[in-house]
C-alpha cells in the first residue's frame, strides 16, 4: 500500500490493501454484461471491441479498419493544409459515415476526428476574425494572428499524427483541447 492513499480505500478492482482482508465483501457472481446492461465488450457485443477509456485497443480490428481510422485523422490535417482549414472535416466525416456500421474502430475514431476538424474549423473562423482585425488595425493584428495561427497549426499537426498513429494500432485517441459535439 503507497503511503498517499487513505487507510481502507478500495483499489485493484475492489481488493482491499493487506491488513484490511476482513473488511473485504465477497466476491459474489460477475454481472451479466458491461456498464450499464451493456453486452461484454461495449455494444457491438464482441468482446475483441472494448469500449473504454482512451488508449483501450481494438484488438480485433482488420488491417483495412486501422488504415481507415488512421486516414480519418491524417486525411483531415492534409485536407486543412490544402482548403485553408474550411473542408478539413470532409475527409473524416466521408469515412466515418461509410464504415461507422461495419467496424466499432472508425466508428469511435472517425467521430473523434471529425470532431477535431469541427473544432479545427472554430479555430479557422477565429483565424479569419483575426485577420480582418489586422486589416483594420494596419497590421498591428499581427501580433495575435500569426502565434494563434503558428500554434493551431502545430497542434493539429501533432496531435493528428498521434492520433493517427494510434489509430493504426488499434488503439483509442482523445485529443487534448477538443469540441466533441458528435458523439
Amino acid at each position: 500500500m503507497s503511503d498517499y492513499e487513505p487507510r481502507g480505500s478500495t483499489h485493484d478492482y475492489g481488493r482491499r490493501p493487506e491488513g484490511h482482508e476482513e473488511d473485504a465483501p465477497s466476491p459474489g457472481p460477475a454481472p451479466a454484461g458491461g456498464p450499464g446492461g451493456e453486452p461484454p465488450g461495449g455494444s457491438s457485443g464482441n468482446p475483441a471491441y472494448s469500449t473504454g477509456e482512451a488508449g483501450t485497443a481494438f484488438s480485433a480490428a482488420s488491417q483495412e479498419e486501422r488504415t481507415l481510422a488512421m486516414f480519418a485523422h491524417l486525411g483531415g490535417v492534409i485536407a486543412w493544409m490544402t482548403t485553408a482549414g474550411f473542408l478539413a472535416w470532409a475527409v473524416p466525416l466521408v469515412i466515418w459515415l461509410l464504415k461507422r456500421e461495419q467496424s466499432p474502430l472508425v466508428d469511435d475514431q472517425g467521430k473523434e476526428a471529425l470532431n477535431f476538424q469541427i473544432t479545427g474549423l472554430f479555430a479557422t473562423v477565429i483565424l479569419v476574425v483575426l485577420g480582418l482585425f489586422t486589416a483594420l488595425t494596419l497590421g498591428l493584428g499581427l501580433c495575435l494572428l500569426i502565434p494563434f495561427a503558428l500554434g493551431w497549426f502545430l497542434y493539429a499537426l501533432v496531435f493528428a499524427i498521434i492520433a493517427g498513429i494510434k489509430a493504426y494500432d488499434g488503439e483509442r485517441y482523445r485529443y487534448p483541447f477538443c469540441i466533441r459535439l458528435i458523439s
